[in-house]
């Protein structure tokens, strides 16, 4: 073999070699109509029921189609990296609504609980007042004095419960 042929053949097999990959990114087309009656020509079938008209193999061949399709590809990925980063923020979001929803009602079971006690605390005092004033009325003012120190001693009580709680 001569020189020639051989700087030939060198030049085929690295041509084949390098353009080799580039036969590889072969899609298919979908040709399909909306329900509106709308023609749409892309990479993906339709999600919704519509009449697909045709499916065809498109191979890029210029450099330039070969790039156009390979950053299409690039910005579908990063659109659907986007989409899931974004589904996982908003679960993360809803739950942490969730989380904050239960500490609410617990909070707010604990103020009606709260509140009971007080209520009562209040319908015992009044009962205790009662009791004091009918035993100042009858001059039984040992019992008036013994009622007002049990009534003290109760505040005083749910004053260190309060702080407990």
């Amino acid at each position: 073999m001569n020189i020639t042929a051989k700087i030939i053949c060198s030049f085929v097999f690295l041509s084949f070699v390098a353009l080799y990959p580039l036969t590889i990114h072969a899609e298919e087309l979908y040709v399909w109509v909306d329900e509106n009656g709308a023609t749409h020509v892309t990479d993906r079938p339709p999600k919704k029921p519509a009449k697909i008209i045709g499916r065809e193999a498109y191979k890029p061949t210029s450099p330039e189609e070969i790039q156009q399709y390979q950053d299409e590809q690039r910005y579908r990925e990063e659109y659907s990296e986007a989409q899931h980063k974004r589904n996982q923020e908003i679960a993360e979001a809803d739950r942490e609504k969730e989380k904050y929803k239960k500490q609410q009602a617990k909070k707010n079971e604990k103020r009606a609980i709260a509140r009971k006690k007080a209520e009562q605390a209040r319908i015992e005092d009044l009962e205790a007042e009662k009791k004091r004033l009918r035993a100042i009325e009858n001059k039984n003012y040992r019992e008036a004095r013994r009622i007002r120190i049990e009534k003290e001693k109760r505040q005083i009580e749910r004053a260190i419960n309060d702080i407990d709680d």
